[in-house]
């Protein structure tokens, strides 16, 4: 057993010396595509978007606007948003885009959406195309303050994206 043992690591060392230049190429060819590819990912997990600029690796959605509205002592922030998907038709999961106040999270209130159609139409699952499509997201928030950081998020496996408000008063 240990004959066989010192025999194969004797021809795996000769393997080595007369193919290193092979292994080292092919060994740095596989570090470097996983470098390039752990870099892109980690630069498009990170980055924390403006408004006005399209979000991703394969830009998908753009946010346009964002207001504060007051009605009946309750405040209301709407998102007035672009979305496209080049080359797939999809339905965009409007639960998993949270809105991000100060470490406090709120979820979009689609129920009340049709209340501010005058900014935008609601998004109602609807299949997105190649087609730019604009919608609204209205989030119920507790009080508006200019100091707090408004920040939209999404987390989901295929497509990541944080993007800072600048949230005016209507």
């Amino acid at each position: 057993l240990m004959r066989n043992v010192r025999k194969r690591k004797r021809e795996l060392g000769y393997f080595y010396q007369e193919y290193k230049v092979f292994i080292i190429a092919i060994f740095l060819i596989i570090l470097v595509i996983v470098g390039i590819n752990g870099y892109n990912y980690l630069k498009v997990k990170f980055r924390v978007y403006q408004q006005n600029e399209f979000v991703g690796d394969n830009p998908y959605i753009n946010i346009k606007n964002s207001y504060l509205i007051n009605e009946n002592n309750k405040s209301f922030i709407v998102i007035n948003y672009e979305i496209y998907r080049y080359g797939k038709r999809d339905r965009l999961d409007v639960n998993s885009m949270v809105l991000d106040i100060d470490n406090k999270e709120y979820f979009p209130n689609r129920n009340i959406c049709h209340n501010f159609d005058y900014l935008g139409n609601c998004y109602k699952k609807q299949y997105v195309g190649d087609k730019v499509n604009s919608y609204i997201l209205v989030y119920e928030i507790e009080s508006f303050s200019e100091k707090n950081s408004y920040l939209l998020y999404k987390e989901s496996y295929d497509n990541s994206f944080k993007v800072r408000l600048k949230v005016e008063k209507l």
